[in-house]
């Protein structure tokens, strides 16, 4: 939240949506690689090295945003922190608990689909953990940031003359994916598989990009 935050107030109103979507892509590499590097280390090390070696990838980064980021120091003054009074405002707002429950159950579709899909592959079409962690995530990931960067760039250009067509990109990225979720289950093809991945992803990226601050 705090890395979106910032880039919404860097890039203001006119490149919002593709620069979090971008920011956002982040998320879809690591996936991609923590499923097909994952599944091989798991064929051939063991899941043990992995956090040893995830972990000094973590203060690496940690050095390099402290580096970065101290360059940028901007004094806000807030008022005293009022959890009550923000939960009350929040739930009196309009939409917020159907937008909550939206983005719950798209959550929930998502991560679903992260941890069952290796599995799925690897039982159905008899695939190495290798090979089922990478087809479980690269599809559906690089369609993701063909979602957020087309998505984003036309979002942002239709946003100038209405701002609630952010709030339609949304609604069609989520619209688009849908349907695309019950054939993952129900298809023994891994064409129709992959078509189906590709279409979650692209419906992924355009909810990505417009989503966020």
């Amino acid at each position: 939240p705090a890395a979106l935050a910032l880039i919404a107030e860097e890039h203001g109103d006119d490149p919002r949506s593709l620069a979090t979507g971008l920011h956002q892509s982040g998320l879809y590499t690591g996936i991609v690689l923590g499923g097909a590097w994952g599944g091989w280390m798991g064929e051939n090390a063991g899941w043990r090295p992995i956090f040893s070696i995830l972990g000094i990838a973590g203060v690496i980064y940690l050095l390099i945003a402290v580096a970065t980021l101290r360059r940028r120091r901007v004094v806000v003054e807030t008022p005293r922190a009022d959890l009550g009074g923000a939960l009350t405002a929040l739930f009196r707002k309009p939409g917020f608990l159907a937008l909550t429950a939206a983005f719950t159950t798209f959550s929930v579709a998502n991560w679903m689909i992260y941890t069952w899909l290796p599995l799925f592959l690897f039982e159905r079409f008899h695939l190495g953990l290798s090979n089922a962690g990478f087809s479980a995530t690269f599809y559906i990931q690089a369609a993701s940031y063909a979602g957020v960067v087309a998505g984003g760039t036309l979002t942002d250009r239709w946003a100038r003359k209405n701002p609630q067509l952010r709030v339609w990109g949304l609604m069609a990225g989520l619209a688009a994916a849908a349907p695309f979720l019950a054939v993952l289950g129900m298809t023994g093809s891994m064409f129709v598989l992959i078509a189906a991945l590709i279409a979650v992803g692209l419906g992924r990226g355009l909810v990505d990009c417009n989503a966020m601050p």
